[in-house]
């Protein structure tokens, strides 16, 4: 190879802290790098000054690690396990399909795969988003509309998806190289909808034998809400679509990168990944509270969404990508709409 050629460096055999802590002090020593999830190029003028940063991290990383042989590594664009890397860039050679291997349906004990750093920023995120919403919320009141309206309604949930974004790209441009793929948002396949449709009808028929238990423990009254933004006197067909896209669209996208992406990624990487799917489970069902709820209605959406929630999590863990969990989660919310709009 000539001086000139970019020297690249794989780290597929390193664990995510010490890709991370590499990561940090590239960054430092204002190294530009071009990332590609676990291999990063370098100009060749640079390599002498990344090779003395790995050495002085003093045996946390394999010493082995130079310009990359031609060979099969595991698929930096996620879309298959293994790429054929030539020697100087990657080809269209690939291994089996992600998600195609024999994979159980819950992880072994200890296992972290597709961990993810970031816990800090997922919290100021979710923080962040609901301070944001709340804030706009205000707003929109302040001016006039109703806390009810399909517009503060949008308002609000643009305002909280912000927030869950914004810390999901400030996580991967952090610790990895700034991809979502990094967070298994790979490009979606017709497969998903499959996956997803049977996923969707397991989770809603639970949930309704879930809803009959609970609903025998308290009176009708417990459960009654204003549900006003869906009563079709009181919206138009413009505010019925808007409100089922954000609710059959949105929320499945930015809910399940967030939470099944970023926080399933980050629990995995502390506790493993059977720990992780049954703590993201539960955060994903206390954060469906809403102020004003009463204990039936806090039981009922709690015992009903935290299911949803593991079930989600073992598509991502299954398949190693997103897909398949966002388009459950968007056939779910879809069936909860129909059922919403016909009732009213």
């Amino acid at each position: 190879m000539s001086s000139g050629e970019p020297v690249t460096y794989d780290l597929a055999n390193w664990p995510p802290d010490a890709r991370g802590a590499l990561a940090e002090q590239l960054a430092d020593a204002g190294i530009e790098v071009r990332w590609a999830v676990s291999s990063f190029v370098v100009p060749a003028t640079r390599r002498a000054d990344v090779d003395a940063l790995i050495a002085r991290m003093n045996g946390a990383t394999p010493t082995a690690v130079t310009a990359v042989a031609p060979g099969w590594y595991p698929d930096p664009l996620r879309e298959a396990q293994w790429r054929w890397w030539d020697g100087a860039q990657w080809t269209a050679h690939v291994g089996p399909a992600i998600g195609s291997s024999d994979r159980g349906w819950f992880p072994p004990r200890g296992n972290r795969e597709h961990g993810a750093r970031g816990g800090g920023l997922a919290l100021a995120g979710f923080v962040g988003g609901q301070l944001l919403a709340l804030a706009v919320v205000l707003l929109a009141i302040a001016l006039g509309a109703s806390s009810r309206s399909v517009v503060t309604l949008l308002l609000g949930e643009f305002a909280l998806w912000s927030g869950l974004f914004t810390a999901c790209k400030l996580a991967v441009d952090r610790h990895g190289s700034g991809a979502l793929r990094e967070l298994d948002l790979l490009r979606p396949r017709l497969g998903d909808l499959g996956i997803g449709s049977l996923a969707a009808l397991v989770g809603r028929v639970a949930t309704l034998i879930i809803a009959v238990i609970v609903v025998q423990l308290f009176s009708f009254e417990n459960f009654a809400r204003d549900t006003s933004v869906t009563n079709p006197a009181g919206v138009s067909i413009l505010g019925a679509i808007v409100v089922s896209l954000v609710v059959v669209v949105g929320a499945p996208f930015f809910e399940e990168l967030f939470f099944r992406g970023l926080v399933q990624g980050v629990l995995t990487r502390r506790y493993g990944a059977r720990r992780a799917i049954a703590f993201q489970a539960v955060a994903f069902g206390l954060v469906h509270y809403q102020i004003g709820m009463t204990v039936g209605q806090t039981v009922l959406t709690f015992s009903m969404i935290m299911p949803v929630g593991f079930l989600l999590g073992c598509l991502r863990w299954r398949y190693q990508r997103l897909g398949p969990g966002m388009a459950a989660h968007a056939l779910f919310n879809a069936m909860a709409v129909a059922i919403m709009f016909a009732v009213s």
